[in-house]
């Protein structure tokens, strides 16, 4: 997510104000948004999709990627970027983006139409691989919209 911001910081030729208030915002978010989800998590104690579909449907099933050692709901994924992503949205816009995260690695970077675009491809793609149920996916994006617009709403630098 760093080097995400980062791009948007350059692409904005944004002032050293602007840029402290968006990082310090978006720090925020990725501090508090595990400590929300994971609260959730152990309140309500959701079994995940493996576990359902191996007792009731068929034993043998597997999902597409190891599944986590702790409830299903929230979503650990949407609930750690998803605040991040709407302070981005409410400080720079739903403008699009591009990840480069992966590019040391020689892949190519990810281009997104929009914040939101990039929010939902990866909540569905934690559906994809048989680790969250979609309505856990969508409340996840909903609770994550809440708590990073709270955090969008402080006035960390007085004008």
């Amino acid at each position: 997510m760093l080097s995400i911001i980062t791009g948007i910081l350059e692409n904005k030729q944004a002032k050293l104000g602007e840029a402290t208030q968006l990082y310090a915002k978006t720090g925020i978010a990725m501090k508090d948004g595990p400590v929300v989800t994971f609260r959730a998590k152990y309140q309500y104690n959701l079994i995940r999709p493996v576990t359902y579909i191996q007792r009731k449907i068929d034993p043998a099933w597997l999902p597409y990627l190891p599944t986590p050692a702790y409830p299903e709901y929230p979503s650990g994924l949407v609930g750690i970027v998803g605040p991040i992503m709407q302070v981005l949205i409410r400080e720079c816009g739903d403008i699009p983006v591009t990840d480069n995260a992966y590019s040391w690695r020689g892949l190519a970077p990810r281009h997104y139409a929009s914040i939101t675009a990039m929010r939902e491809e990866a909540s569905y793609s934690r559906v994809y691989a048989g680790l969250h149920y979609p309505t856990t996916q969508a409340v996840s994006v909903e609770m994550s919209k809440e708590l990073g617009n709270k955090i969008a709403n402080l006035t960390l630098i007085p004008k």
